[in-house]
């Protein structure tokens, strides 16, 4: 039997559970429903003449603002016939030498000034100066004065180099002064129409592959290890991998039942309206994405199912990954040459620029090449680097339901998942942003960000005692010198993208302390895994976490070589009794987490 078909079988019972007692019928009808309000919004957004929805094609650049529209077509804009037909009359009636305010008086008073300022400035030669001179003329024909205007009237600003302002300028001349009067309505035609619906069949697919998907299959293998049903399934003749992706198929399988309209809906308005490629790309990063974070829910699930329940863990989950989708898709949605790097970091970046670039225009990438050949790259590395940390998280849950090693990950598997992140994070912090930064500041800068991937990584690599039916004794000098490893290979790469990295050198204070922060986060993780958790444990390990953390802004301080004897305890600044907390807390911290895992081996 092929894999693919060991795969099917293995994946069948789980699909057939997911979609028993009709629930298959009612899928396909949500999904139904879903393509439908797709539809609609889309035609809403697109077409709507109300606030919101202008509101919304506004902050996509599918539309110009009202006011701005009103200034530089020169028209005022109403929103019903009765308003409209009020402004025409107060036009018909108006009377320059009348002073009573309205919004013909305003626009004529904004037209005059206009022209009596482009009439005075000098144009540049060519098409200009004609215009000049028929600012000159409408002005005499209406008997106003081009001399040096009023001071009152030095408020407006004209500039013949802007092209907004010759474009009102323009506008004025052809209207004659007199604003013209239009009911607001939106200005997209129906080409754009499909692009905002494929824009928004965008959104809901990568909602369900990037937040729904994980949510699902995490408290999926929540509720199965909370319930204790997991353990009798690894009795059966599934494989422990195909038991992992069978589990992940049958959540999953609902979400496909939704997400696969919706694509569909976006390749149809892509292929009309759009670029193909950056679109296919983007549901391939997708799906990357969605893997890889659905074997980071299940790991998530395993780990705390037994303590927490389902619904619980539900709520948790959905609050990481709303809050990193909405992350990315501000990254996405508003690029900058200066956040390209996020790209490689986070999938939901990169599936909200790829569908962006496919779908609307004025694609700032478009314009220089070499932007966007790096955003690609970023992409594309990213996009390698989260499979394998997919892969990976695999490979450490394989181990943890199957209990066929006393650590979830070998040695030379951490190490590359520890590569692959510092790949991925001195992407996202680039080194052209870092260049006139010290390399103590770029490698901290980096490392912050890494912290929390290297104490996962090193939680994986440490052994638990309820493995083994004796107790195991913990190769501490091996993991805390695997942790050092990597943070020295950090400090390599660092050393290798900066520019020049060696104009400063580093004070031995920055390692002293640099050196502790490791050694702590090291021990804190090892003893999180290797021995059982009370709730004063869970106290002490807490504050020692914090009070870690606060060795960061000591770090950052002595990358300077001004710093003097009293910054060797920053606490002391403060009041004398606090550094001599931080001095003894600085010793007693890493020494009784040494001793307490000293006993446990």
């Amino acid at each position: 039997m092929s894999k693919l078909a060991q795969l099917r079988s293995a994946a069948l019972p789980f699909v057939t559970r997911s979609y028993r007692g009709g629930r298959l019928r009612r899928y396909l009808l949500l999904s139904l429903l879903l393509s439908v309000l797709t539809l609609v919004l889309g035609a809403w957004i697109s077409f709507g003449s109300g606030q919101f929805e202008a509101a919304i094609r506004q902050g996509f650049d599918l539309e110009e603002p009202r006011w701005q529209r009103e200034q530089f077509e020169h028209v005022i804009i109403v929103d019903s016939a009765l308003e409209q037909r009020m402004v025409l009359a107060e036009i018909d009636a108006f009377d320059p030498g009348d002073e009573e305010w309205n919004q013909a008086r305003s626009k004529y008073d904004e037209a005059v000034n206009i022209l009596r300022q482009a009439a005075i400035q000098e144009p540049p030669r060519g098409q200009l100066r004609a215009l000049q001179a028929d600012v000159q003329t409408t002005l005499a024909r209406h008997g106003i004065s081009h001399e040096v205007p009023d001071p009152d009237t030095y408020y407006t600003y004209f500039n013949w180099h802007e092209t907004d302002q010759v474009r009102q300028l323009k506008a004025i001349l052809a209207k004659d002064l007199v604003p013209s009067v239009e009911i607001y309505e939106s200005p997209l035609n129906l080409v754009d129409g499909v692009r905002v619906t494929g824009a928004i069949a965008s959104g809901i697919f990568a909602l369900l592959l990037l937040v729904a998907a994980p949510l699902l299959v995490g408290t999926q293998m929540a509720q199965e290890v909370h319930e204790n049903t997991l353990m009798p399934l690894t009795g059966t003749s599934l494989r422990t991998r195909e038991l992992i992706l069978g589990l992940g198929a049958g959540a999953l399988s609902v979400v496909a039942v939704l997400a696969v309209p919706q694509a569909l809906l976006l390749l149809l308005t892509v292929a009309f309206v759009g670029h193909l490629v950056p679109a296919l790309a983007g549901i391939l990063v997708a799906l990357v994405g969605c893997l890889f974070l659905s074997f980071l829910a299940q790991l998530i699930g395993f780990a705390l199912g037994s303590h927490r329940t389902p619904g619980v863990l539900g709520i948790g989950l959905l609050s990481f990954f709303g809050t990193l989708a909405m992350v990315g898709a501000a990254f996405g949605l508003m690029p900058t040459k200066h956040t390209i790097g996020v790209y490689a970091l986070l999938p939901e970046a990169a599936t909200a620029h790829l569908f962006r670039s496919s779908l609307l225009p004025h694609e700032i990438f478009f314009r220089d090449w070499r932007l966007a050949h790096e955003a690609d790259f970023a992409i594309a590395v990213g996009t390698v680097g989260i499979g394998l940390l997919g892969l990976l998280g695999l490979r450490a849950l394989e181990r943890k339901i199957s209990r066929t090693a006393i650590t979830a990950l070998t040695r030379g598997e951490a190490l590359l998942g520890a590569i692959v992140t510092m790949v991925l994070v001195v992407l996202a912090n680039p080194a052209r942003h870092n260049e006139y930064n010290q390399t103590g500041a770029f490698f901290l800068l980096n490392l912050a960000l890494l912290t929390v991937p290297f104490v996962v990584f090193l939680m994986m690599r440490t052994p638990k005692a309820d493995l083994s039916e004796k107790r195991t004794q913990l190769p501490l000098g091996s993991l805390l010198g695997e942790f050092f490893l990597w943070a020295g290979l950090l400090g390599v790469l660092s050393l290798a993208v900066l520019k020049h990295p060696l104009e400063t050198s580093i004070h031995p204070v920055f390692i002293a302390y640099l050196a502790w922060y490791l050694g702590v986060l090291a021990l804190l993780a090892i003893r999180v895994v290797a021995m059982p958790m009370s709730l004063a444990s869970r106290a002490g390990i807490a504050f020692s976490a914090i009070f870690a953390m606060s060795a960061f802004p000591q770090m950052a301080a002595w990358v300077q070589y001004y710093r003097g004897a009293d910054d060797l305890l920053m606490m002391s600044h403060m009041s004398p009794f606090l550094g001599f907390v931080q001095a003894a807390l600085l010793v007693a911290i890493p020494v009784t987490l040494w001793r307490s895992l000293r006993r446990r081996s």
